[in-house]
């Protein structure tokens, strides 16, 4: 009777300690929260169409938070079979863009988490860039950091370079919570 207690007391212990270490994992957290909308998703899929459709040599295409966050989310739960984050939420500060998400570690534990990346034009085309990776106190397992940075690869070639065509891009500025994309179309002979 006493090792029945015992081995259940030692049981209680080790769950409050799990439970005590679970919450005190921290990481980075978002400076403020993007939430995701339809309306949003639809507007940026509305933007797209129409520089694709715009005449002149130029097309400049602008994206706020709210517009990647929600075609984000849309693509994510497309994904989430096989993801090992929550759906991310997208920043756009200091020239680059910022993925916060939670990486869902045994199936007990969320650990916040973000990911830096740059984003530039080389060779007309996107090229994307990991500058920087949080995730709470742990070693980043690099199928997360590919999982993102392919969901990134992937956001740009099917929402936007798929869109306009072959259009060499010129440029991508990363502003305060927007990002621009230049695109030079190229001369008729």
């Amino acid at each position: 009777m006493r090792s029945k207690a015992l081995a259940i007391a030692f049981a209680l212990v080790i769950l409050a300690q799990a439970c005590c270490c679970t919450t005190a994992i921290g990481g980075p957290e978002p400076p403020y929260t993007v939430i995701p909308s339809e309306e949003a998703a639809e507007r940026f899929r509305d933007k797209v169409e129409q520089a694709s459709q715009a005449g002149g040599q130029t097309i400049s295409l602008t994206i706020t938070e709210e517009e990647a966050t929600s075609v984000f989310a849309q693509l994510f739960s497309q994904t989430q079979a096989v993801a090992p984050i929550t759906p991310p939420q997208i920043l756009f500060q200091d020239g680059r863009m910022e993925v916060y998400t939670d990486l869902k570690a045994l199936r007990i534990v969320s650990i916040p988490g973000m990911v830096a990346l740059s984003i530039s034009a080389s060779d007309g085309e996107f090229e994307v860039g990991v500058e920087e990776v949080a995730f709470g106190p742990i070693p980043v397992p690099e199928f997360a950091l590919d999982f993102l940075t392919e969901l990134v690869n992937q956001w740009l070639f099917d929402n936007i370079l798929s869109q306009i065509g072959n259009i060499p891009i010129r440029e991508v500025q990363i502003g305060d919570g927007e990002m621009t994309i230049e695109a030079r179309r190229l001369s008729q002979p």
